[in-house]
């Protein structure tokens, strides 16, 4: 039936389609995109992709054309290499809240794994024209309004818009998903529409992720305090590790472990069942040795011993931060080791898993007598 619409240049063999109501009659019209059957190239010799968008509707047996407009991308999408497999139509938006539909959301990329390509076109009813949805973020930067929804670290997890300001124009929320000590919490971040373009909006957006605090954790025994983020999932504890694991050199015995971590249930003693974030471990030192007598004498087969050493401080004290190289679940990652000495005590202070999330702890780190 589009035969007699789409532009011989375009080729239907492999052209997108789906059904919507872009007029807001009531009825769905048969929308359909389609790229070139050959590419062509700017002056300079760069590509330039055009994409055919078209609609139609069939009411009573007559074909009728409501859209049809070429538009080109306003870059160089790797999803054209890979048409066949990731090329959507992923649905419409009506942004003014009138009946009719003026943003499209069109998958035009090659996002990957366990994701899926959103990008964001704007229709112009009156002029029959179609082009990028521009967004411009907190700090300012104007760019095409495209994401990559779902899957891996880091992507937003999932857009959609709403009627925040309860205006009839719709903003453009996109919620993206934190890991690590967060424990996958969502943060919303809101775009209202503006000169043509959705902008940050910073009164409606969320500042930090929902459902979390800032809690203390404050042990009386040896006179220090370290502030973490806390969610319904992550706890704290501390205990006496007896069997001395530390995961570095040969501590001995007695040492006091106090462990950060995320969890749903506190671990017992015996058995740990939970993401440890931040270790403290504290030992008794005697003959007041020197950190760099300490390492050598203690952690001769260990990493410490070859480590690269910094000088630092840590609350307001003078410390050594070692940096190692170790293979944790098979994934090679910088595992610091900051030592520091303080009333007859060395401190070790050693990261598991998140470094934000150590880096936060490891800045709050005070005595309070």
């Amino acid at each position: 039936m589009i035969k007699g619409f789409l532009p011989p240049q375009y080729s239907l063999g492999d052209a997108k389609f789906a059904n919507e109501d872009l007029t807001g009659d009531g009825q769905d019209e048969l929308v359909f995109m389609a790229r070139p059957k050959e590419t062509t190239k700017e002056p300079d010799g760069e590509v330039l992709w055009i994409i055919y968008l078209g609609a139609i509707t069939n009411n009573e047996g007559n074909p009728k054309q409501v859209l049809g407009t070429e538009f080109a991308l306003p870059y160089y999408p790797l999803g054209l290499k890979c048409w066949g497999e990731w090329a959507t139509i992923n649905g419409f938006n009506d942004l003014y809240s009138g009946g009719k539909k003026e943003i499209a959301d069109l998958g035009l990329s090659c996002p990957g794994a366990s994701t899926i390509g959103h990008n964001l076109f704007l229709i112009d009813w009156d002029r029959g024209e179609i082009v990028a949805l521009m967004i411009r973020s907190y700090d300012g930067v104007i760019g095409p309004a495209s994401f990559a929804v779902g899957g891996g670290r880091g992507l937003g997890s999932s857009f959609s818009f709403e009627d925040k300001n309860k205006d009839s124009i719709q903003e453009l929320v996109l919620t993206v998903r934190t890991e690590g000590f967060y424990d996958w919490e969502y943060q919303d971040t809101v775009y209202v529409w503006k000169n043509n373009m959705f902008v940050y909006n910073k009164e409606l957006s969320d500042s930090k992720p929902r459902n979390i605090s800032q809690e203390t954790y404050r042990n009386e025994e040896y006179g220090f305090e370290i502030d973490y983020v806390s969610s319904p999932n992550n706890n704290y504890n501390s205990l006496i590790n007896t069997t001395s694991y530390t995961g570095f050199c040969d501590l001995g015995q007695p040492v006091v472990s106090i462990e950060i971590y995320s969890a749903t249930t506190k671990p017992n003693q015996d058995e740990f069942n939970g993401d440890v974030f931040l270790a403290v471990n504290i030992k008794n030192n005697p003959g007041n040795l020197s950190i760099d007598d300490w390492v050598a004498r203690n952690c001769q087969n260990d990493w410490p011993s070859n480590a690269k050493k910094e000088n630092t401080k840590i609350a307001g004290i003078d410390a050594v931060k070692l940096i190692g190289n170790q293979i944790e679940v098979g994934e090679a990652e910088d595992q610091p080791l900051l030592i520091f000495k303080k009333g007859g005590l060395l401190y070790f202070l050693h990261p598991y898993g998140d470094r934000e999330a150590f880096e936060d702890m490891l800045s709050s780190f005070r005595f309070f007598k």
